[in-house]
């Protein structure tokens, strides 16, 4: 092979077939490698060359011919620009200074920069930089879009650029195979970067970067700027893009996404593994809209700020931070963790879960359907407009409602609940509970199973469980029900309705017109002077308690009740009823059933609708019936009267004198011991016909109505003017007793053609009587 040698002045020497080329004069002594302004121009041959350029800065050029031979360059001395771009195997050391090694077509082998600062430049799109050994090299230049580098080799150059042929300023590198790369202080160029099909780890520019993973569990981090992060492979991926508004989508690994920016966006592909973002800002799973992103199942909130986390419509678990954060899981049964902050957690699914800690802050859920509360969260605030529940725990709750009717019942420990608008029901069951109504918000309930006083603006009242405890109204018309148990209910001012339940409860009214519910025969109703118009409901047989006005028999029993000293108005049930309205002017009205008024004060009124049994009253003063009444039964001592109705009424007397009417039908007197006075002044008829049945002559008398029975003169019953019989036989004989049947007759005219005898009354023992015993009146 020739051996070629330049001068120590500057050469230009182009070799004609393989060989050795050395830049310096052949004179010079072994190590002298000419002088430092030696710059030689040195061309290769397409042979195996074997080059040493000395020193001066010289080019040496094994790519302006044609060829592919393994060569071996020496720089040399000063800074050198080698050039090997076929597809020869080379050895370069391009020596000391700050040198250029050009490298491209399918060229391999080693390279050394030397001492100095050294670049690699490529010139070739695409070229496998990888598949060349490198040293001491510093810069690269990719020259044209993309290069595929080793990580050792990334790692090892201080400064990667594009050159100048680059039109859209982009570096684009592929990964030869798995490792850590970082090019945070490596270029000033934005980076396209592919991974490779193992692990990767990847940290971008500080600039806009697209880096793509491969198919290994590879981490990418875009660093600043708004990034593109993609990585489609099947691995377990980690994607961070760091500061900027960066975009990020995983395969079907189950990847990790960090977002920093509110406008990082993340994407995943329905059924592509179980997927995590980890958020420093607030973030929601639907960030960049609902067909494509969403099919993240978990979102972590990172650092100590206080912000939020919102899912998307499959089940996912949002996990909070130290801080006071928001965390909604949207659509989808999803779990909500909240951590150390006083957290709000929104529900809007029954299979939603929330997870607190102890001593995790002050918690709160927002739920838009019935809910209640998990271990360690506070506070409940149901949302919507659609009628929901919401229930506590064993901690000291807050419990508000919505605007329409609610029941909240906030469990164990001493609670608060506001129900709001709508007619709400509360569940109490601590004495410390606290519920909260403002005015004109529904007609509200509280049900509770410890002693209780409605607070204002409560309107009901129930007491549960079978306790012996008490309930309290308010200034409002309350309605308060026992329970089971020995209870007492106070209503407080207002028209008031209290109902103790079984057993013997006690019950107050207060002011107000106020209604007592009563369904045990020991129960006890208390009312003060002027406290109202009062009414008590009695399924039992009831007494009216001082002050009290009015009573009511409810249910289906036979039962019975009584009044006070007040002018009660007493109303029976549709049973047989005994009404007693005791002292004082009463109204008593039977309704259906077969009842018993009894009267002691002339004032007293009874009133029976038609049809509604066979009723009696008991008087013991002077008493007519009403319409109808039946039956009236004169008690005591006195010389009492009593008139019936149109109805056939039973009358009987008492032990006194008594007058007996019972106008209008045929009725049936009995005037009992006394000097009885039996009153026949309805018109004549055999509607009429009344039947007295003891009447004994001499001591009772029968009196005439002059305006029925014309024709009798006003007195004693003329001697002449009675008969036995039923047919007169005289002018003179008008009143005609037939002793054998005890009827009575009158004839008008006598025994005169113009009138017929009518019969009027039946005696029906059939005394022996006389005129002294008629008078006409």
């Amino acid at each position: 092979m020739a051996v070629t040698y330049g001068t120590n002045a500057p050469d230009y020497i182009e070799a004609t077939g393989p060989g050795t080329i050395f830049g310096w004069d052949r004179s010079n002594l072994p190590g002298d490698e000419g002088p430092a302004d030696d710059h030689d121009n040195i061309i290769g041959s397409a042979g195996n060359d074997y080059i040493n350029g000395g020193a001066g800065n010289d080019i040496i050029d094994e790519w302006s011919v044609t060829g592919g031979g393994d060569d071996t360059i020496l720089g040399g001395g000063g800074n050198d620009a080698i050039y090997a771009e076929y597809s020869g195997i080379y050895s370069v050391d391009a020596g000391s200074g700050d040198d250029s090694i050009v490298v491209g077509g399918r060229a391999s082998g080693n390279f050394r920069g030397g001492e100095g600062a050294d670049q690699l430049r490529i010139s070739q799109w695409g070229f496998d930089i990888s598949k060349i050994e490198l040293s001491s090299v510093e810069t690269l230049d990719t020259q044209y879009n993309e290069v595929t580098l080793s990580p050792e080799q990334i790692n090892a150059f201080h400064y990667i650029t594009i050159g100048t042929q680059n039109e859209d300023d982009w570096l684009q590198i592929r990964l030869s195979h798995s490792g850590r790369v970082d090019f945070r202080e490596k270029t000033d160029n934005s980076v396209h970067i592919r991974g490779s099909a193992s692990d990767d780890i990847i940290i971008g520019t500080d600039n806009a970067d697209e880096i793509v993973g491969g198919e290994g569990n590879d981490r990418l981090y875009g660093g600043d700027g708004g990034d593109w992060l993609f990585d489609f492979g099947d691995g377990a991926d980690f994607l961070d893009g760091g500061a900027g508004a960066d975009g990020m989508e995983g395969g079907r690994g189950d990847d990790t996404y960090v977002v920093d920016d509110l406008e990082d966006g993340v994407s995943e592909a329905k059924d592509a593994g179980f997927d995590t973002v980890l958020a420093k800002v607030s973030y929601s799973l639907y960030k960049w809209g609902e067909n494509d992103y969403k099919y993240i199942e978990m979102l972590k909130l990172l650092g100590s700020d206080a912000i939020d986390g919102t899912g998307n419509n499959i089940a996912n678990i949002i996990r909070g931070n130290s801080a006071s954060n928001v965390l909604d899981g949207m659509g989808g049964a999803d779990t909500l963790i909240g951590g150390e902050g006083d957290d709000s957690y929104v529900v809007d699914d029954a299979g939603d879960v929330t997870k607190e800690l102890s001593g995790g802050g002050a918690d709160t859920v927002r739920s838009s359907l019935t809910w209640t509360l998990s271990s360690h969260v506070e506070n409940l605030v149901l949302t919507g407009s659609q009628a929901v529940g919401g229930y506590g725990n064993a901690l000291a709750n807050r419990i508000i409602g919505n605007d329409v009717g609610n029941t909240l019942d906030g469990k164990v420990g001493a609670d608060t609940m506001v129900g709001g608008l709508g007619d709400d029901v509360y569940l109490v069951d601590d004495v410390n509970d606290v519920v909260t109504e403002l005015r004109a918000e529904g007609h509200d309930l509280v049900r509770s199973s410890v002693t209780y006083g409605l607070a204002p603006e409560v309107e009901d009242l129930i007491l549960t469980g079978a306790a012996a405890i008490s309930g309290a109204g308010n200034d409002l018309a309350n309605r308060l029900t026992g329970n089971s148990g020995a209870n007492r209910l106070d209503g407080g001012l207002g028209a008031d309705t209290l109902a103790g339940g079984l057993w013997r409860d006690t019950l107050l009214g207060g002011g107000g017109d106020d209604t007592y519910v009563i369904d045990d025969a020991g129960d006890v109703v208390t009312e003060f002077v002027g406290g109202g118009v009062d009414t008590v409901r009695a399924s039992v047989t009831h007494t009216l308690a001082a002050n009290v006005e009015n009573l009511v028999l409810t249910g289906g029993e036979a039962v019975k009740g009584y009044g006070n000293a007040l002018a009660n108005r007493l109303s029976g049930n549709a049973a047989a009823n005994v009404l007693d309205g005791r002292d004082g002017a009463d109204t008593m009205r039977g309704g259906a059933g077969d009842d018993t008024y009894r009267v002691d004060d002339a004032g007293d009124v009874v009133a029976e609708g038609a049809g509604a049994g066979f009723d009696t009253v008991r008087s013991s003063v002077s008493h007519a019936l009403s319409a109808n009444v039946e039956k009236l039964v004169l008690t005591g001592a006195g010389d009492l009267s009593g008139a019936g109705n149109a109805l056939a009424n039973e009358l009987f007397g008492a032990a006194g004198a008594n007058r007996l009417s019972g106008k209008l039908g045929a009725d049936r007197l009995t005037g009992g011991n006394g000097e009885d006075v039996f009153v026949l002044d309805t018109t004549l008829g055999a509607a009429n016909v009344d039947a007295v049945t003891d009447f004994a002559s001499g001591v009772d008398r029968i009196e005439l109505s002059a305006f029925v029975f014309r024709g009798l003169a006003s007195g004693s019953l003329a001697t002449g003017a009675f008969a036995l019989g039923q047919t007169a036989t005289d002018l003179d004989d008008r009143i005609l007793y037939d002793r054998a049947t005890g009827g009575l007759f009158f004839d008008r005219d006598g025994s005169a053609d113009a009138y017929s005898a009518v019969q009027f009354a039946t005696l029906t023992s059939r005394p022996a009587i006389e005129a002294a015993d008629f008078e006409v009146a």
